[in-house]
């Protein structure tokens, strides 16, 4: 991401409307990112490392973005 692109963060009921399209191993990461907590809370949460949680939540936002694509093109036609 260069910095003239926003990253797009996502509520808690975007996260929980595509729960069962995302990887269950991401969901609880995606879910405490956005309840506020930071990579490094979640990692003492999980008993993961820093760069595991990034990488997840990295992964967990790539799949939400192509859900909410998904879901823009299926209701524009």
């Amino acid at each position: 991401m260069n910095k003239t692109q926003s990253r797009k963060d996502y509520s808690v009921e975007e996260i929980r409307r595509f729960r069962d399209k995302i990887n269950p191993m991401w969901f609880d990461l995606l879910i405490a990112g956005a309840e506020g907590k930071t990579t490094i809370e979640i990692a003492t949460m999980f008993n993961l490392k820093v760069g595991t949680v990034k990488s997840r939540l990295n992964r967990g936002r790539h799949r939400l973005r192509e859900c909410a694509n998904d879901q823009t093109i299926l209701a524009s036609k």
